[in-house]
């Protein structure tokens, strides 16, 4: 039996590793199961699913040059399908609120005053002009400090 890509293939696992399983396929030399390829939810530990010694069966992913044989338990259904934990509390992923052009916005008045729009600006411009010049006090109270310390 030769190991053509997406062929069915009984394998026995001869090696674990933190990234994968390595395994003997019947008949035909020796392949790897990737950890990602081992279930389709997330596997933090593989020797939860796979043991060395375990027969199963796998698909052939890929197949290199060099013979180095790519396989993956996801794509069928497997014994090991079964042993995979499954997450005690099921993730529920948050969708994104609805995002609204800004011509949907409402404007709305901070203050019930009935002020004309030139009373809003002079506030507006005294509570500014009153920010930068506090700025500015501390800014020469600062490069004074500085200048005094160099001395």
């Amino acid at each position: 039996m030769s190991n053509t890509v997406n062929s069915i293939v009984k394998c026995r696992v001869t090696g674990i590793t933190n990234f994968g399983a390595f395994v003997k396929i019947e008949g035909n030399g020796i392949g790897m199961i990737h950890i990602s390829e081992v279930s389709h939810d997330y596997l933090k530990d593989i020797n939860t699913v796979l043991k060395v010694g375990d027969e199963i069966n796998a698909k052939i992913v890929s197949v290199s040059d060099d013979g180095r044989v790519s396989l993956s338990l996801k794509d069928i259904d497997n014994d090991t399908a079964e042993k995979a934990p499954k997450n005690e509390k099921p993730v529920k992923k948050k969708t994104a609120p609805a995002v609204s052009s800004p011509g949907d916005y409402v404007w709305e008045k901070k203050d019930n005053s009935d002020k004309s729009f030139e009373e809003m600006m002079s506030s507006f411009k005294r509570a500014s002009e009153e920010k930068i010049s506090e700025l500015k006090k501390g800014e020469n109270r600062a490069y004074s400090r500085r200048k005094g310390s160099r001395r």
